[in-house]
């Protein structure tokens, strides 16, 4: 798997137009009256096949983003209940549920989605 440090050229063109709708989505689309507290880039793998993450940390603990997945993108909604579990499912219907891990230079979300496929989402610290 790629990690944010050695991320292939083709992840790069797509990051401003990422961010963009990250930004897009947190000024026009809230999901709730809680303020945006951080926003989040994340590569990782579902099923062993790549992806990037954006996600919207709110300070209520709800979650928003977009998932990039085989050339679609796919709208997030969540929570984040308690520091270090994720909850959240896209537009399509599938349903993630990640635990936080720290390794001295990544920070790292292993879960699954729909309790069957391993979903791998790491960031730099």
């Amino acid at each position: 798997m790629k990690t944010p440090g050695n991320s292939t050229s083709w992840q790069r063109p797509r990051v401003k137009a990422f961010i963009a709708f990250l930004i897009l989505v947190t000024l026009v689309i809230p999901i709730s009256s809680a303020r945006a507290a951080d926003t989040q880039r994340y590569v990782g793998e579902i099923g062993g096949i790549p992806c990037e993450f954006g996600i919207i940390w709110y300070d209520d603990g709800s979650v928003a983003g977009l998932l990039d997945f085989q050339g679609r993108r796919i709208a997030l909604r969540g929570e984040n209940p308690k520091q270090g579990l994720l909850f959240f499912f896209d537009s399509d219907g599938d349903v993630y549920k990640l635990r936080k891990t720290l390794t001295k230079e990544l920070v790292v979300w292993p879960g699954k989605m729909n309790d069957e496929v391993v979903v791998y989402l790491a960031r730099a610290r």
